[in-house]
């Protein structure tokens, strides 16, 4: 029989500790969204619901605009992402552009592996500070 180090043992006890303590705040949420005020607000706040409210999401949804605000975040954050990766492209084409690379045999290993002239231009400015010897 395998032997179980003391160690082992307060770890994993340690992780199991810190889990529920990440979980129960979404367990919380769950069973406070399927109640109503008077389950809530009589006593019964940690434990399962007596009676499964599911037209709570059904009144949220409908008179609090919840899909409206579900939809703003949507276009807001698609729009937000799809404006830093256009930043990213852009600012990879102009590090690039604005350097004389040699043409090389190693030039895909080089690149790879960081050996090139664009590691100071992490942004479009950059180029121009670099350009200047500001990073020499």
């Amino acid at each position: 029989m395998k032997k179980i180090k003391l160690s082992r043992v307060i770890i994993q006890a340690c992780l199991i500790f810190w889990a529920a303590i990440q979980i129960f705040p979404l367990y919380w949420l769950l069973t406070f969204s399927l109640k109503d005020n008077t389950e809530i607000f009589q006593g019964n706040m940690v434990g399962l619901p007596k009676v499964w409210r599911f037209e709570n999401y059904t009144h949220a949804f409908m008179g609090g605009n919840v899909g409206r605000y579900l939809a703003n975040s949507i276009i807001v954050t698609a729009g937000s992402h799809n404006f830093n990766c256009m930043y990213r492209f852009f600012d990879g084409l102009l590090c690039f552009d604005s350097y004389e690379m040699e043409a090389s045999e190693d030039l895909p290993a080089d690149i790879y592996h960081g050996n090139h002239h664009t590691d100071s231009c992490s942004t479009a400015s950059g180029v121009y500070y670099d350009e200047a010897g500001a990073f020499n």
